[in-house]
């Protein structure tokens, strides 16, 4: 059993009336855990003619929450249980991922589009930190020193940063169609 990831954009609201159910189609629902990553009103809705979508799999669930943790890693330089802890993360990229259900859930066009800002701000420094690749913009106390921005622990091999870039480029493209009166939805 694995994470399935399901970006909609454009979608139009059909009822909201308790009790309905409408199967086919897309139930918004506000999760008290996390109400404000998605502030479409409850109910269902349907696709419009200009709707485009994009489903992955994010891998199972343990191996979503490891790649939040790499993605805090190699964008913050501190593990997820960190950016849990610390209020001050609260204003930094991926909080609004790294602090989100890693199983289910609903995120709403408003957040999708400051993530997918997020991730299109952040590829090359993820894909340089993930790599371990030199920082040429770190200033050290030694001026010949080379190094990573994030001395970083991660002992991946070429499948997995492949796996992790896949699932970083995934979530972009989600974002990015959910940002247009969609929704991305972890089911």
């Amino acid at each position: 059993m694995g994470l399935d990831i399901t970006a909609y954009s454009n979608l139009k609201f059909l009822r909201g009336k308790e009790g309905d159910h409408y199967d086919g189609y897309i139930h918004v629902y506000q999760d008290s855990s996390f109400p404000d990553h998605c502030e479409l009103e409850e109910g269902y809705y349907d696709e419009t003619s200009k709707t485009r979508t994009h489903t992955f799999r994010a891998g199972s669930y343990s191996g979503y929450n490891e790649f939040r943790n790499i993605l805090a890693q190699c964008t913050l330089g501190v593990t997820t249980d960190v950016v849990w802890e610390d209020d001050s993360y609260e204003t930094r990229p991926f909080y609004k991922i790294i602090n989100f259900s890693d199983c289910h859930g609903s995120i709403g066009p408003k957040y999708s589009a400051d993530l997918y800002r997020e991730f299109v701000d952040n590829r090359d420094r993820f894909i340089r930190n993930l790599k371990q690749e030199i920082d040429f913009t770190k200033e050290t106390e030694n001026p010949l020193a080379l190094e990573p921005e994030f001395i970083l622990d991660l002992n991946l091999d070429q499948g997995d940063i492949e796996y992790y870039i896949g699932v970083y480029d995934n979530l972009t493209r989600a974002f990015e169609l959910a940002k247009d009166d969609g929704l991305v939805e972890f089911h």
